[in-house]
């Protein structure tokens, strides 16, 4: 003998009730990983941008320092070659022409290697002047974190 009971009408059947609980427990699921996966990509994005900002200001620090060791070059290289020529080079490439250097160094902001001499008038003896490169910049327009324009390095 079977007995069968009577639902009452607005309640839910017994056989539909796991389905029903699984249907609100997939939104509930859903909008969780929603939630996680918006909170990931937000982290992701703030060290993504972090990360590229500290990398292009390490890359300017280096380049300024690569820069500074450069003209220090030249500019020891240039008094160097005045001592012992007992002249002003009239070129840069009199630096490389003469051995003084391998090769002229590269300007990390402007890729090239050429340089802004400075020209003026060097004792070449105690009675005699030559006119000759006395001093060497950069022919970068940007500025350095400082500020200063490196031209006026």
């Amino acid at each position: 003998m079977q007995i069968q009971a009577e639902i009452p009408s607005g309640a839910w059947p017994l056989e539909h009730v796991p389905s029903r609980l699984s249907a609100i427990g997939h939104k509930l699921r859903d909008r969780q990983v929603l939630r996680k996966l918006a909170v990931t990509v937000a982290f992701t994005i703030v060290v993504w941008v972090s990360v590229v900002s500290a990398s292009a200001y390490l890359l300017r620090r280096h380049r300024e320092s690569v820069l500074r060791q450069d003209l220090g070059l030249l500019r020891a290289t240039i008094r160097e070659y005045t001592a012992i020529e007992h002249h002003a080079p009239h070129r840069l490439m009199d630096l490389v022409e003469q051995g003084y250097m391998i090769e002229m160094p590269m300007d990390p902001f402007t890729k090239k290697a050429d340089w802004d001499p400075d020209f003026a008038q060097v004792p070449e003896s105690i009675d005699r002047e030559h006119f000759g490169i006395v001093d060497v910049h950069s022919r970068s327009t940007e500025r350095g974190r400082d500020g200063s324009a490196y031209c006026q390095w």
